[in-house]
């Protein structure tokens, strides 16, 4: 069993990234002092909310986001994984519900575009909930792996320091300004394809294999394979080419952009399989514009 802190953060620090990949991850009930928001990066996590009496499962393309003094406990789907822990200080969160109805950090002060005398109260957090990853957040995710790769062990580097603060206010946006998943999100197959789409549209440059991809959600490849063709008609590997053969032709929009890389931007290690799809999908063979 994992033994967690309630507290994370040091003085002055309003968000930090603790990267754990500690096999069999469990942990007992507990809270935090701060707000925490859960990103696996490899394999699934289970999230149990005392108050609730409920359980939640999050992949790889969402984030779940628990508040301070909430009890709860997580664990790994399988013994080898990885995610991402961010703690984030209450007076940021405020900060960012603020920002989004136009205040400047004092209560009392009117939102923009509302007449004087007025004001808007900020909105706040879920005690928990499930959101989908942002393009933005996804994208943040990976300039934070690249910074960890050249910082190495100084992870209190101002860039890193920076990048976590950046991550924090996009997982505090995501969570003030977009629905919550959480009350479809157990068992719902529809919101499960949406997941799954947004994971292989945000992943499509990597050599994705089915079975990566169920173990990712939480499936079996039977489970998986069977549900997927049900809901969208084509196997994974049908669907993943041909999102990668549009994107492909936007990119070769670019006339600097040329076919071989296209082909490897999207996912295709074979220009000439590229070249193929290409014809059969568009009826020409790929160049650029």
């Amino acid at each position: 069993m994992f033994h967690t802190h309630r507290r994370h953060l040091a003085p002055k620090v309003t968000a930090r990234i603790v990267d754990s990949r500690t096999p069999s991850y469990e942990t007992e009930f507990h809270a935090h002092d701060e707000y925490m928001v859960l990103m696996p990066r490899s394999g699934g996590m289970v999230v149990r909310v005392r108050e609730e009496q409920s359980a939640f499962r999050i992949n790889a393309a969402c984030m779940a986001l628990v508040a301070p003094g909430v009890e709860h406990a997580t664990a790994a789907t399988r013994p080898q994984q990885q995610h991402l822990a961010l703690y984030v200080d209450r007076a940021f969160v405020e900060d960012c519900a603020k920002r989004l109805v136009g205040l400047v950090g004092v209560d009392g002060v009117a939102g923009v575009g509302e007449p004087e005398g007025t004001t808007t109260a900020p909105p706040a957090p879920p005690a928990c909930g499930v959101w989908r990853m942002s393009p933005s957040l996804v994208q943040m995710l990976r300039l934070r792996e690249e910074l960890a790769g050249v910082d190495g062990a100084h992870r209190d580097s101002p860039r890193m320091q920076a990048t976590e603060r950046l991550i924090a206010a996009e997982c505090i946006t995501t969570a003030l300004t977009t629905a919550n998943a959480l009350p479809a999100h157990r068992g719902r197959d529809a919101l499960l394809i949406y997941e799954i789409v947004a994971y292989l549209e945000a992943h499509m440059a990597e050599q994705l294999t089915v079975d990566d991809v169920a173990a990712q959600f939480l499936l079996s490849r039977r489970h998986f394979t069977r549900l997927f063709r049900e809901r969208t008609g084509h196997s994974m590997i049908e669907f993943l080419n041909g999102k990668r053969l549009e994107r492909a032709q936007l990119l070769l929009q670019d006339p600097r952009t040329s076919v071989m890389d296209a082909a490897l931007l999207v996912g295709f290690e074979t220009p000439s399989y590229f070249a193929r799809l290409y014809r059969a999908k568009f009826g020409r063979p790929p160049s650029r514009r």
